[in-house]
């Protein structure tokens, strides 16, 4: 599967589903520390999965980790991703499409960062969203492309682990031009 240019997202603005930021926390930064929000009382166990899947899935874009990467998915999941098909269902489908964006990448790595995190979350439920920055980088660590999109995801527990059971990519369609808008305003 081609996915066009690949990309990385910058979380900087982590927050809860009432708005407050949990613990000053970044996700997808690779060049600043990431601060675990295990010792802040005002994020539940089950935010908590969700950060983690968030950062599984961040480090797993970037290490071009297919096996990692899909511990963040139930397997029958079902995925709207933006690019090219309009559903994959089930995690079978969905891999193949992930180990295809891997090795379209050849040398090249992709950082993700996620900002406006938004979590609402209960033991055995959850949802999240977020707009997503993805970044390509060459091999000499020189960013390449960037794009940003929306991202949503539904979690069901299987067993006592939060898992997506659906994905939701996009991206807004200009009302001028009906292009896709791979940036939003005034952020990078």
């Amino acid at each position: 599967m081609d996915r066009g240019s690949p990309f990385v997202f910058n979380r900087e603005d982590v927050t809860r589903q009432a708005g407050r930021r949990l613990s000053s926390q970044t996700l997808g930064v690779t060049s600043q520390s990431h601060q675990s929000s295990q010792g802040d009382p005002t994020v539940s166990d089950p935010e908590k999965q969700v950060l983690q899947a968030l950062d599984t899935y961040r480090s797993a874009v970037l290490a071009k980790n297919a096996e990692t990467f899909m511990h963040v998915y139930d397997p029958e999941v079902r995925v709207f991703d933006a690019w090219g098909i309009w559903a994959y269902e089930g995690a079978a489908a969905w891999r193949i499409a992930v180990e295809g964006w891997f090795s379209s990448l050849g040398s090249e790595t992709v950082r993700v960062t996620f900002e406006d995190v938004k979590i609402t979350a209960e033991p055995s439920f959850a949802s999240m969203s977020a707009f997503t920055r993805y970044a390509a980088f060459s091999a000499e660590g020189q960013e390449l492309r960037a794009m940003q999109n929306r991202m949503t995801w539904v979690l069901k527990a299987r067993g006592h682990v939060l898992r997506v059971v659906h994905e939701h990519t996009s991206t807004p369609i200009g009302f001028e031009d009906t292009k896709a808008m791979f940036k939003r305003e005034g952020k990078s």
